[in-house]
């Protein structure tokens, strides 16, 4: 069941961020009103996020989880670990919510108030002005799809608080930080060699290699992930079969990109990236590491696009580059003509992105503040809409 209905919401809510990314550009970098703003955004966010029903996908399995998890200090430890493979960092910080109050929407409040520490602290960080900017952007490249997935958001966030780490150059709390992210979400693995290579300046040739491959692959349909997991699945077995089982025979997996708003998105993101790539690096000292991490977003998302789920999670590990980028591409844009289109044209992508995203069944909103649909119901139209996809 599709319709713009489920979608009115969420048009409201990233609306409103439009509107003080509007107004914080009238405002003068070190006003108190910068303040207020920020306050602003962070409690609409907790409001919106921390507050809302069973809405999207993964509640489906968290709900469970967080049922089955036991408390800090009750038994039943063993015969959970025996019947469940999930990370312990993850499992234990469920259980310590558990125990604080024994009610899953505390635990998604709980989520949602440790995102918003975390962004608050990114982009204070490297926003440099572009704040409210900065988390529209985070909303719509990533924020809404994150806070459904609970593990991999705290994953991506203690990544987000060990760039500083990288920054100095300090391997034992940078590698410290993404240990305790492999606990959550066993891909932030892929976090760990970033440590050599995300504060390098490459040559820009490399992103145009990247740009030409990446896009042959996609609009050529070269797949080459597909046969190997075959491959190995047929002759390993193990883990290769599962990830065949899961992927590539489950047909609500058998789908590939095509081209799309999101596909001119990215297009035209990296030609922007491409001809500011100089005044990025000459801007600040940290933007290497999002022009970096964007690079390795494109591909991420192009190179896998053959298998739809796996370009979609691991390209997410760095959409976080989206965050500091956008922000950064209008601070270096001299043109004011140019900022105006550039602006525009983020807020127009903003509400595209967003109606395309939500508008579903499973997107319909509620929130606790006026009453929420019962689990039971929910269960219902969630197992119905994907039995009839």
């Amino acid at each position: 069941m599709y319709g713009v209905n489920f979608s009115a919401p969420y048009l409201l809510f990233v609306g409103l961020y439009v509107v003080l990314a509007l107004v914080e550009r009238q405002i003068a970098p070190n006003s108190r009103w910068q303040n207020y703003i920020q306050a602003g955004c962070i409690a609409l966010y907790l409001l919106f996020i921390g507050l809302r029903g069973y809405i999207g996908t993964d509640w489906y399995s968290y709900r469970l989880i967080f049922e089955r998890v036991p408390t800090l200090f009750s038994g039943g430890w063993g015969d959970f670990w025996a019947e469940n493979l999930l990370e312990p960092g993850f499992v234990c910080f469920v259980s310590a919510a558990k125990t604080l109050w024994n009610d899953y929407h505390f635990f998604v409040f709980l989520n949602a108030c440790a995102d918003a520490v975390i962004l608050h602290l990114f982009l204070k960080r490297y926003a440099n002005g572009g704040y409210a900017l900065g988390f529209l952007v985070f909303l719509v490249m990533g924020g809404l799809t994150l806070s459904d997935l609970l593990r991999n958001v705290r994953s991506i966030g203690f990544f987000l608080l060990s760039l500083p780490f990288l920054t100095a150059r300090r391997p034992v709390p940078y590698f410290g930080l993404n240990g305790l992210g492999m606990c959550f979400h066993i891909t932030s693995i892929l976090y760990l060699p970033l440590y050599w290579f995300l504060h390098r300046r490459w040559p820009k040739w490399i992103f145009i290699a990247v740009f030409i491959a990446g896009n042959a692959i996609f609009l050529l349909r070269i797949e080459f992930i597909r046969p190997l997991i075959e491959r190995l699945a047929e002759g390993l077995g193990g883990r290769f079969a599962h990830l065949q089982a899961q992927y590539l025979l489950n047909e609500l997996f058998d789908e590939r990109y095509r081209i799309s708003l999101g596909y001119i998105e990215r297009i035209v993101t990296s030609l922007l990236v491409l001809g500011f790539y100089r005044k990025l690096l000459r801007e600040r000292v940290t933007n290497v590491f999002f022009v970096n991490a964007y690079v390795l977003y494109f591909a991420s998302f192009f190179f896998l696009s053959e298998i739809r789920e796996f370009a979609a999670r691991f390209s997410l590990l760095f959409a976080f580059s989206y965050w500091e980028l956008v922000p950064a591409l209008y601070r270096t844009m001299q043109v004011r003509f140019n900022r105006g289109l550039f602006l525009t044209a983020i807020c127009l992508y903003a509400f595209l992105k967003t109606a395309g995203l939500t508008g579903n069944l499973l997107y319909r909103y509620d929130n606790l503040l006026w009453g929420i649909e019962s689990y039971n119901r929910r269960v219902e139209e969630f197992e119905r809409f994907y039995l009839n996809r």
